[in-house]
C-alpha cells in the first residue's frame, strides 16, 4: 500500500470520526407545536412564541410551553449534572430556539405567556427594548432575574409541583453545565 493511500485512509477516518462526534452532539429539536406536551405542567404546547427546551448530555430533549415552566422544572426537577443546554424561543422570530445564554428577557403583564407569568425571551436586545418602549412595557430581566422571579412567584414550582431536587440552575449554551458564562449578557 502506498504512503499516499495510507495518508488518504487516515484522513478519511479522521473526517468520519469528526463528523460522527459532531452528529452525536446533543442539540435542541424543533418543537412539535400542537402535538407535544409540556414536561412541567403537562399542557399541550401550542403557541410558537414561548416554547423552551432542556437538552441533556445524552441528547434527551425536554419540551416546555413557557419559560416559567422550564425554569420551575430546572429549580425543582432537573438533575443539573445531566443538563447539556437550555433553549428558549426567540419571541420575535418563532419558532427559532436560542441558547438561554444569548437570550434577553422581558416580564410584562401586557404580554402574557402560556402559564401567566409574562416571561418572554428575545434573541436581540434592541428588539426587546423596542417591545418595551413601543408595545408591551414591563421589566428587562437577565437569566438570574428570571430564575429568581419564577422561584418567588411559584414557590412550590408552579402547577403540578413535586419535591425539589436541586437549587443550582445551569445557564448553558451547548456547553456542559457549570461552564463559564458571559455575566454581562441579559
Amino acid at each position: 500500500m502506498s504512503t499516499f493511500t495510507r495518508r488518504a485512509r487516515r484522513s478519511l477516518w479522521a473526517a468520519v470520526t469528526l463528523f460522527a462526534v459532531g452528529a452525536c452532539s446533543p442539540k435542541p429539536q424543533p418543537i412539535a407545536y400542537g402535538e407535544a406536551a409540556c414536561e412541567k405542567c403537562l399542557m399541550g404546547i401550542a403557541d410558537q412564541r414561548w416554547g423552551a427546551e432542556i437538552v441533556t448530555l445524552t441528547g434527551k430533549v425536554h419540551t416546555f410551553d413557557s419559560v416559567e415552566c422550564m425554569v420551575a422544572y430546572l429549580v425543582q426537577d432537573a438533575d443539573r449534572e445531566t443538563v447539556h443546554s437550555v433553549w428558549v424561543t426567540d419571541f420575535a422570530n418563532p419558532p427559532a430556539l436560542i441558547p438561554v445564554s444569548e437570550a434577553f428577557f422581558l416580564r410584562s403583564d401586557n404580554l402574557r405567556s402560556p402559564m401567566g407569568l409574562g416571561l418572554t425571551a428575545f434573541g436581540n436586545e434592541s428588539i426587546r427594548q423596542r417591545a418595551v418602549e413601543d408595545s408591551f412595557g414591563g421589566d428587562l430581566m437577565a437569566w438570574d432575574d428570571v430564575v429568581e422571579y419564577v422561584d418567588q412567584n411559584w414557590p412550590e414550582g408552579g402547577p403540578h409541583s413535586r419535591p425539589r431536587v436541586s437549587r443550582a440552575i445551569p445557564e448553558t449554551s451547548g456547553k456542559a453545565a457549570g461552564a463559564d458564562h458571559e455575566s454581562a449578557r441579559h
